[in-house]
């Protein structure tokens, strides 16, 4: 399986210690936006900041994707600006892709933030989104994920989905 990964799923990877599982087992896809934002964590266990390699630990395990002029100028023209600057730049390249269809067939975007999620309702693209927990499940990994912000749990990534949906009825965050 292909993953378009965000930062932010990206850095808690490395959190806990799991990276080098997850890419053993499937291909990830980045953008150079997503790969600029990955940096360093604070290990949950000492609250020590720890900085993440890119060229030894991320660059060789990734492959980079970039949407091109056209794909940003095509969701700009789909949703209005609000929604859009509600997402991260790595994020909104990585929904530019899927809107130009230029991910693989078998790529699922896993994103902490509910707007890409919602993006990917709105675009009726919502098979292609997997929540962070299933991500860890596939890897034959099980965390607890206490986190009361983000999308990382299964419950809140189904909550942002069913937004989306409803906002694609109602036509909400397209451009008019």
């Amino acid at each position: 399986m292909n993953l378009a990964l965000d930062a932010n799923i990206i850095i808690e990877l490395h959190v806990f210690g799991v990276w080098g599982v997850l890419t053993g087992k499937h291909q990830i896809i980045v953008t150079d936006t997503v790969l600029a934002e990955v940096d360093h964590f604070h290990d949950p266990a000492t609250g020590d900041r720890s900085q993440i390699n890119k060229r030894t630990d991320v660059i060789p395990c990734v492959n980079i994707n970039n949407p091109d002029p056209v794909d940003l100028v095509a969701i700009t023209g789909l949703f209005n600006d609000v929604f859009l600057e509600s997402m991260h730049p790595g994020e909104r390249e990585i929904i530019a892709l899927a809107y130009a269809n230029k991910l693989p067939e078998d790529c699922n975007i896993c994103s902490a933030d509910g707007p890409a999620i919602e993006a990917l309702a709105l675009m009726d693209k919502k098979d292609m989104g997997i929540s962070f927990e299933a991500v860890l499940q596939t890897a034959g990994l099980t965390k607890y994920l206490s986190y009361s912000a983000g999308v990382y749990k299964e419950a809140n990534y189904k909550k942002a989905m069913e937004r989306g949906a409803v906002a694609r009825i109602q036509g909400m965050h397209f451009r008019r």
